[in-house]
């Protein structure tokens, strides 16, 4: 019914692991047989799925550990208890402001404009890595036309509020002007393109 934006997945390692680059990862990996772990805040999620194309399209031993949400995961990330993580801007921003943990790459096509410095996966090759956070406000099927397009022209009025667009960029959520119509064929592209990672990597979302 109404996009609101998506949100950059963000590959961070915390500080104490000897690697700056993505290259440099994937050299301590292979020197690692036992591997290295790889939080996630869920199975199944983008960041989760990320976490698994890595491991396919690069052979590396990656030890998954599922939380049940990022807050979790991001502590055992700072305490050195887990290795990696693909996570949420909003998640890892602060800390990596404060050095506390080191970016390699960003899952969105281009590079985000809170971390200039930061390549994307695209970048160094891996050209598939476009895993985001997308967030769109939804209503049951079947509603009238003329309601669904006075619920979208609210939403986008509200969004569009100086506040609110600037607390949504502090979050890290970039906007996309997307009507409704071309909201639902996003929807179904995107679970066409998840669904087809799921088969590729061998990930059961019953798990």
């Amino acid at each position: 019914m109404a996009y609101i934006g998506y949100m950059p997945n963000v590959l961070v390692v915390n500080s104490i692991l000897p690697v700056k680059t993505l290259p440099e990862l994937l050299a301590l990996t292979k020197s690692r047989p036992a591997g290295l772990s790889l939080a996630s805040p869920g199975v199944g999620t983008t960041n989760h799925l990320a976490g698994e194309m890595l491991r396919k399209e690069t052979g590396g031993n990656y030890v998954h550990v599922p939380y049940k949400g990022s807050s979790p995961a991001i502590v055992d990330l700072l305490a050195g208890q887990i290795d990696i993580n693909f996570d949420a801007m909003s998640s890892v921003a602060p800390y990596i402001k404060l050095g506390r943990l080191r970016p390699l790459a960003a899952t969105t096509p281009e590079r985000d404009p809170d971390l200039p410095d930061v390549p994307t996966m695209a970048e160094l090759g891996f050209l598939t890595f476009n895993l985001t956070n997308r967030y769109g406000v939804l209503a049951p099927a079947g509603k009238p036309q003329g309601v669904t397009a006075s619920l979208h022209g609210a939403i986008q009025h509200i969004l569009q509020m100086p506040d609110v667009s600037r607390k949504l960029a502090e979050l890290g959520v970039r906007g996309e002007n997307i009507t409704p119509e071309q909201l639902g064929q996003f929807i179904r592209s995107e679970s066409a393109k998840y669904r087809d990672i799921c088969k590729r990597t061998g990930v059961r979302l019953e798990q």
